[in-house]
């Protein structure tokens, strides 16, 4: 029996060393060397693979914790409101979706694969990021500057200076040619309307004497004002030491190599560098109509509302009455001025094709039946932001060429390594 117990205490420590070091073998050696990608001949392993994914996956907990912190102090001012809830809450769930082992190494691997894609065309058009280049723009990152700080670029903004007419006008129910009707016992002889602005130069009123004593005067009592604290020069030394703190921090608590931070960092100047130079003719302008629309859930109620407009009713009127977007009902349907890309294809289709004050037949989305009237159709100026996702879209749209242009496979082996972690922590989930 001793024998029997022995051998079998023995067979089951080298069972588990042997699964001890089968694991330290996938993760030390197999999975690091394995292939999961190769664009143009060129190999992308899985030990670059598997600290990118981590690397992700720690900016996404980054964003969740920004939200969670963001709905906290909202809290303090509205309460448990439940918009506010409904609001945050789906954007942490959509995070915590996108952090599934799968979804986040699926989207690492082709993230990879699109940052050789952009490597070998910015190779091919002579774009390059010099040493000197990464270096000044690691620096801003942690806002050292020590040539001064530099002075921020103003955007060529184009505010949108829309001139309604007159069908235009009619359409929304509003008489340009009308004016203000004031009040004739108002404007009696002598008085002035309440409309007419006041051009009297108001002096401040003292109400008491001044508390402040004069430049002459010597204090004599009361306490010393405390000094204020000097701030810390940020030298050289200073923020090398942060880089390397941020380097370290990365490598120890999460497992990212610092030649995947700085290869990352350096392929995100260069896809901006590329990026800049695809759509430096695209101008801060964009085709957009103006358009309201009913939302009904059934064909026969689409019909019908079309029907009530023909025969004279008014379309806002009926918006309010009839539509199921509550967003826009109380608005008498209104939905602004908005490009084609923004709205689900058949809407944004149907909308584009009309004229001004045409109504649309019954469309059918994923939503229901809209009717649809446009009330302009112009190009429009774009803010900065509007103009950069302007920008954005059009580079991926490119980016899906160079797929086309290059050469470039996945291997199924990114499966198996797939990283799980780093993970948000309990105490943070929903």
């Amino acid at each position: 029996m001793n024998r029997l117990v022995l051998l079998g205490t023995g067979a089951l420590v080298g069972v588990v060393l042997l699964l001890v070091g089968w694991t330290w073998l996938l993760d030390a050696v197999i999975y690091p060397n394995q292939v999961v990608a190769v664009v143009e001949g060129k190999e992308i392993k899985g030990e670059q693979y598997i600290s990118r994914t981590r690397l992700n996956r720690q900016q996404m907990i980054n964003n969740y914790y920004q939200s969670y912190s963001e709905y906290t102090q909202m809290r303090q001012f509205f309460g448990d409101d439940p918009r506010l809830q409904q609001q945050y809450f789906t954007v942490m769930a959509q995070i915590e979706m996108q952090l599934d082992p799968e979804y986040a190494a699926e989207y690492t691997v082709n993230q990879l694969v699109n940052e050789e894609l952009i490597k070998l065309e910015a190779a091919a058009l002579g774009i390059t990021i010099s040493d000197a280049d990464f270096a000044k723009s690691q620096e801003e990152l942690f806002g050292f500057f020590p040539n001064g700080t530099p002075t921020p670029a103003i955007f060529p903004t184009t505010l949108p200076t829309s001139t309604l007419s007159a069908q235009q006008f009619s359409l929304i129910g509003i008489d340009p040619t009308a004016t203000p009707d004031i009040d004739a016992e108002s404007t009696e002889e002598g008085e002035t309307p309440e409309t007419e602005l006041e051009t009297a130069t108001l002096e401040p009123t003292r109400t008491s004497e001044p508390t402040t004593a004069p430049a002459t005067a010597t204090q004599t009592t009361g306490p010393s004002p405390t000094p204020l604290p000097t701030a810390t020069a940020y030298t050289q030394q200073l923020y090398e030491e942060n880089l390397a703190t941020y380097y370290s921090s990365y490598q120890q608590e999460i497992g990212v190599r610092p030649q995947d931070l700085e290869d990352a960092y350096r392929t995100l100047l260069l896809r901006e560098a590329l990026k800049d130079q695809v759509t430096a003719d695209l101008q801060p302008l964009q085709e957009q109509v103006w358009a309201r629309h009913i939302l009904v859930s059934t064909l026969e109620e689409a019909e019908e509302a079309i029907n009530r407009v023909n025969a004279g009713e008014d379309f806002g009127d009926l918006a309010i009455e009839l539509s199921l977007d509550t967003g826009s009902a109380s608005v008498g349907g209104d939905l602004g001025w908005f490009a084609k890309e923004v709205m689900v294809e058949p809407f944004g289709n149907a909308a584009f094709a009309l004229e001004i004050g045409e109504i649309s037949e019954p469309v059918e989305s994923q939503f229901g039946w809209h009717i649809i009237q446009v009330l302009g159709h112009e190009e429009r100026g774009l803010s900065q932001a509007e103009h950069e996702q302007l920008r954005e879209q059009a580079f991926l749209v490119y980016l899906d060429g160079l797929r086309e242009k290059y050469d470039w496979r996945i291997e199924d082996s990114w499966r198996n390594m797939a990283p799980e972690t780093p993970r948000i922590p309990s105490s943070l989930l929903q």
